[in-house]
C-alpha cells in the first residue's frame, strides 16, 4: 500500500502571493506525527548536501531546492510544509 504525503509550499507576498494562511496550524500531532517543516532563507539554487537527514540546506541556508530535496528523501508519511517567505514589498 502506497503511503500518502501532504506537501504545502506557502508563498510569500514577493513571489506575487499575499497569501498568509498557515494551512497545518491548530493541527498539532497527527497520526503520523506533526508536520515536517522548512523555512526558504535564500534565493541561491543550492542542494541539500545529505537527503534525507531531517536537515535542508547547509550553514544554516535553506533554498526552495534543497527543501524539496529533504521532504523527497526524508522517511516520513506525514504532511510537509515548506515556507518561502518574501518582504512584502
Amino acid at each position: 500500500m502506497k503511503s500518502l504525503r501532504v506537501v504545502a509550499l506557502v508563498l510569500g507576498p514577493t513571489l506575487g502571493l499575499s497569501m498568509s494562511t498557515d494551512l497545518f496550524a491548530g493541527m498539532g500531532s497527527t497520526a503520523f506525527g506533526p508536520p515536517l517543516e522548512f523555512t526558504v532563507n535564500t534565493t541561491e539554487d543550492t542542494v541539500d548536501p545529505n537527503p534525507g537527514d531531517g536537515i535542508a540546506g547547509a550553514g544554516g541556508q535553506v533554498s526552495l531546492r534543497a527543501a524539496v530535496m529533504e521532504s523527497n528523501a526524508y522517511a516520513c508519511p506525514g504532511p510537509v510544509v515548506i515556507r518561502a517567505p518574501g518582504s512584502g514589498t
